[in-house]
């Protein structure tokens, strides 16, 4: 006996065996499972019959006939018929007997102006209502129209949670369906829709809510409802015709009522009420799913005839427990149960990060509420729409259904020339790859339309911290040079607001920076071969006096001779200057302590500002010079009031090399971190963009003055952009467009985000920077200057490899000891996520050691490299890359075939 399942594949073969190439066939299985085949071409009919009941037994076989393509019969062969795979002249189709409706067939849509969205659930007590009638309200306040369809006619509940005021109508989407045969031409839509009249509810923004119930059921007469749900079947041929019942009622609301929006609450399940509203009606659709395994059925269900619709979708998670523990393990299941979906499905055009929270795969996570679960009241409703204010789910999700109207499809159109010299400058805001930061800053000007001065940076003007630290590009070098600068430090510090009063009697003065007027490496190296620490510290000294020769002969009468000598020798002379004087440490410290009394005698107070100690000296010699420099002025921090230090240092020096000194951790009390917030570096973008061109500075302006924004700025610091998502959301829109691209895509505010952080949720401005210059550049280059945007989201894809290149550049010199690494993970682990077992025997090839391997990896996780997860206890950890490393190190991410 053959079953039922295995049919299909056996009489397939059967007819790959004997077909042949000139010929087309057509494999069709019926309402009750029976193969049929017809035969476009040469056929040998008797044969092919005989063939075929002996593969599947002659039980499963209807007919094998001829057919011309000019048969009336062919048409209705041929429609849905797939051709199956690795075979030109072999197709396939099923004749469902019902449920036809979750077939590929889809109808064009009705015109109207108002989105039509499906709500979906697979399983009930989800939230599927309840999160629809929410969000309709949340875009209500935000001044749409929304008509509210209850298409859940064996379960109808919409109508118990969106109450008229008065009365309900007598009528509904069943009335509708059963009249309109017989009444199409004189139906009122008006008859069957209710409106929301609570300004609690709506708001004072000119939106309005229709409701348009299943049936009146407030009369609790069961036995009517029952007789007209008995007289619809959505099976019926009527509604596989394309002008049907749902295409009117779509049709007279959208004509009718004009709405902006027409909310479908779909069936749950399988069912053909949810075929018709996801697969023939909608515009886009919101799965509403739980992380479960019965819930994750449905959604390989729905998701992939969606995508085969390309019809956009936006998931929703619900409800989310409330537990911590129990939330990250349900959220996972989703996460990695709609990433293969998608993935499967060949979704993805760039494998997005599981917890790429920018991706399709990832849902707007709806925790469990009480509140929910009975919303029985006005204000129980508002309090619900009120919850965290901005951050409300169901204001999140009406804003994603609120912008997913194609605004890349906006006319923004820009003189040829006009684009050309914005995008020219747009690719100036990154330095040279061979221009240093330390020229980019090179004078007041620049500062002034390159800085982006934040409060934050208060902190350069705290005379109690004298170490600051950063990664690399992370904007050390740029605030070096905002003290190199006297007139532009002074602005700073009044627009910061620095509390202390001395700001305008201090001065900052370079004690050691990358320039040729500084010691170079093979000083440092001369005076390392001596192997005492007192000589490197007194080596630090005599560069303070050195640097501070001017201040030294204007406050003080007397000095020690040999500073003559230190004030003008060569600096390969200096360590025989420090050779010949054993006590020059103590002499130069009591010195010091001289002339900083006379400083407080002036009401004078001078900075020594120290840069480039990564560079300016070799890396197995600066740990000890360094921590002789540091260990100095904690020493001296109170002792010495006017006489202060900045030091700029990288985070991977300070925390690896600088072992040499005592009570390190004491050293946070004197130290400051730089990091960027999100919005602070886009700001920081936007600066450098507007301040370089006029015709930009004008669209942006003109774009923020729209949404009742501004652009800041001050005579003595330039362009200020204000570093708030709102602000940084419009400019984006007007650069790039809001998406990455048509229907389900990324927000571009989001794509960025998630492209650029790494797992500890950090990005360096260069990285920052480097993005729009080479979208710029790339734009540039395919020459076409009349695009809607001044960015195409295409031009900024093409940007991320090498952004992630030069990220992972920098990181190998700040960690050389997994530039191996860095280099040749791509030859034993190409893809991730993966395995920990895998990735530590990855890790071993890579020359680490193994007995050390658990201690690498939680430091590849502290500096961002790596990130650990697991869908539920019971399954092994993975690791995860996020995309700042993993295209720049040759990595993919699993899921690329």
């Amino acid at each position: 006996m053959k079953h039922f399942d295995e049919i299909k594949n056996l009489a397939i073969d059967c007819v790959r065996r004997n077909a042949i190439m000139s010929s087309t066939y057509y494999i069709i299985r019926d309402v009750v499972g029976k193969i049929s085949v017809y035969i476009t071409g040469t056929a040998d009919t008797e044969n092919l019959k005989k063939e075929l009941s002996e593969a599947i037994s002659e039980n499963w076989v209807n007919r094998v006939v001829a057919l011309s393509e000019k048969d009336m019969l062919f048409h209705e062969v041929k429609k849905n018929a797939q051709k199956v795979a690795d075979d030109i002249n072999i197709f396939y189709s099923e004749r469902p007997l019902v449920k036809r409706t979750w077939s590929d067939l889809q109808f064009a849509k009705k015109e109207g102006n108002g989105k039509i969205i499906t709500f979906y659930s697979y399983k009930g007590g989800v939230g599927r209502t309840t999160t629809l009638a929410l969000t309709a309200l949340q875009l209500v306040r935000e001044g749409k129209k929304v008509v509210a369809v209850d298409f859940d006619l064996e379960a109808p509940g919409l109508s118990t949670l969106l109450k008229p005021e008065s009365e309900y109508p007598q009528y509904g989407v069943i009335d509708y369906l059963i009249e309109r045969d017989n009444n199409r031409e004189s139906m009122d839509i008006n008859d069957y829709i209710y409106s929301i009249n609570n300004k609690k509810l709506t708001g004072l923004s000119g939106g309005e809510l229709l409701v348009m119930q299943a049936a009146n059921l407030e009369n609790r007469n069961v036995d009517d409802y029952y007789n007209k749900l008995s007289r619809i079947d959505f099976n019926m041929p009527k509604y596989m015709e394309e002008e049907n019942a749902i295409q009117d009622l779509i049709a007279q609301i959208q004509c009718s009522l004009d709405p902006d929006y027409i909310f479908i609450d779909s069936r749950a399940g399988i069912h053909d009420i949810g075929g018709i509203a996801l697969f023939r009606c909608s515009d886009e659709v919101v799965p509403v799913f739980y992380g479960n395994e019965q819930n994750m059925l449905g959604l390989r269900f729905v998701l992939p005839k969606l995508i085969t619709l390309d019809i956009p979708f936006y998931l929703i998670n619900s409800p989310m427990p409330l537990a911590e523990e129990e939330a990250d393990t349900e959220l996972n299941f989703f996460l990695r149960e709609s990433f293969d979906i998608l993935d499967n499905k060949g979704y993805f055009t760039d494998i997005p990060d599981l917890y790429d929270e920018s991706s399709p795969h990832f849902p707007i996570n709806i925790r469990y509420d009480v509140l929910n679960t009975n919303l029985n009241s006005v204000e129980r409703i508002c309090q619900v729409l009120n919850l965290n204010g901005e951050d409300n789910v169901y204001k999140m999700l009406s804003k994603k259904l609120a912008t997913a109207v194609e605004e890349n499809d906006e006319e923004h159109f820009y003189e040829q020339a006009n684009k050309k010299e914005i995008l020219e400058s747009i690719e100036k805001i990154m330095p040279a790859q061979t221009a240093a930061a330390e020229n980019e800053f090179s004078n007041l000007d620049s500062l002034v339309k390159r800085f982006y001065p934040f409060k934050e940076y208060r902190y350069i003007f705290d005379n109690s911290k004298f170490l600051i630290t950063g990664a690399k590009g992370s904007g050390k070098t740029a605030l070096f040079n905002v003290l190199k600068s006297p007139e532009y430090a002074h602005r700073l510090a009044k627009y910061v607001d620095t509390k202390s009063d001395s700001i305008d009697r201090t001065e900052w003065v370079v004690g050691l920076d990358s320039k040729s007027d500084f010691p170079t490496k093979s000083n440092f190296s001369q005076v390392a071969k001596t192997g005492k620490s007192e000589v490197y510290e007194a080596y630090w000294k005599v560069l303070a006096v050195r640097v501070l020769k001017k201040y030294i002969k204007e406050y003080t009468n007397e000095y020690p001779e040999y500073f003559n000598d230190i004030f003008d020798c060569q600096y390969s002379e200096l360590r025989k200057i420090i050779d010949k004087r054993p006590s020059i440490n103590e002499e130069i410290e009591e010195y010091f302590i001289k002339f900083n009394k006379k400083l407080v005698e002036a009401n004078k107070f001078i900075i020594i500002t120290y840069d480039a100690l990564d560079s300016c000296m070799a890396r197995d010699i600066r740990g000890k010079f360094i921590s002789e420099l540091i260990s100095f002025w904690t020493e001296n921090n109170t002792r010495l009031s006017n006489l202060k230090a900045k030091i700029f240092l990288r985070n991977d020096i300070f925390k690896n090399e600088v072992t040499d000194i005592t009570d390190k951790i004491k050293l946070d009390n004197y130290r400051t971190v730089i990091e960027w917030d999100y919005d602070y570096l886009l700001a920081m973008v936007w600066k450098r963009m507007l301040e370089a061109n006029g015709t930009l500075k004008k669209i942006i302006e003109k774009a923020l003055l729209e949404k009742g924004y501004s652009i800041t700025e001050t005579s003595d610091l330039g362009i200020i952009p204000r570093p708030i998502p709102e602000i940084n959301k419009l400019i984006i829109e007007e650069l790039i467009g809001n998406k990455m691209g048509k229907g389900n895509k990324a927000y571009t505010y989001n794509w960025i985000l998630y492209r650029l952080r790494d797992t500890n949720e950090k990005i360096v401005p260069r990285s920052m920077l480097k993005l729009f210059s080479l979208a710029a550049e790339n734009e540039k280059a395919e020459g076409k200057y009349d695009a809607s945007k001044i960015i195409k989201p295409k031009s900024l894809e093409g940007t991320v490899l090498k952004v992630s290149e030069d990220r992972v550049t920098d990181m190998a010199e700040e960690y050389p000891e997994y530039k191996q690494i860095f280099q040749s993970l791509k030859n034993y682990c190409p893809v991730f996520p993966v395995e920990e077992e895998a990735l530590k025997e990855a890790l071993v090839k890579c020359g680490l050691e193994e007995k050390s391997i658990r201690t690498e990896i939680d430091n590849l996780k502290e500096i961002g490299i790596l990130k650990e997860y697991q869908r539920r206890k019971s399954d092994p950890i993975r690791y995860h890359i996020p995309d700042i490393y993993l295209k720049g190190m040759g990595l993919t991410r699993k899921g690329y075939h």
